[in-house]
């Protein structure tokens, strides 16, 4: 990025790190650009959210979301046709553990957004309320869509 060292005090990468071809790249020059002490907020697709987000390839075919389970396949099949990659928290942590302190590992529940929720309506508003009360308690918050880390960067 053509910023200087230590130019902000705060990066976000919200849903991001899954899209790009060296994750590793992109969190050394998101470490590179905060100040001492900065902060990194990141979301990421949650392995154990039961469908899939983004479409996939199954040899020419292109198959769009949602897709159940599919996140949940072991990585050596999942990679092969995922267009974006998922993540479990630990894997997540590991990652950025080298280079920053986690201050707070949560989980964002099901926007329910996109065609079938297009329409506004008391109904949808009482789906998302009882969705976020669902995916706010254990184990179902595990479930949720997204994994959020707020990491601070170390001294």
């Amino acid at each position: 990025m053509p910023f200087r060292d230590e130019s902000f005090d705060s990066v976000f990468l919200i849903e991001v790190l899954e899209h790009v071809l060296d994750e590793v790249k992109v969190l050394n020059e998101a470490h590179r650009v905060l100040s001492c002490g900065g902060e990194a907020i990141i979301t990421v697709p949650n392995k154990l959210f039961p469908f899939e987000t983004h479409s996939i390839r199954l040899g020419l075919k292109v198959i769009e979301p949602p897709i159940p389970f599919f996140s949940w396949l072991p990585n050596r099949i999942r990679n092969k046709h995922e267009r974006a990659r998922v993540y479990a928290p630990s894997g997540l942590v590991k990652s950025l553990t080298r280079q920053f302190s986690i201050r707070q590992i949560d989980y964002i529940p099901p926007l329910l957004e996109g065609r079938p929720f297009q329409k506004n309506g008391c109904w949808l508003i009482a789906v998302r309320n009882l969705a976020e009360k669902v995916f706010s308690k254990i184990p179902f918050k595990w479930l949720s869509m997204s994994i959020l880390v707020v990491a601070q960067k170390k001294k």
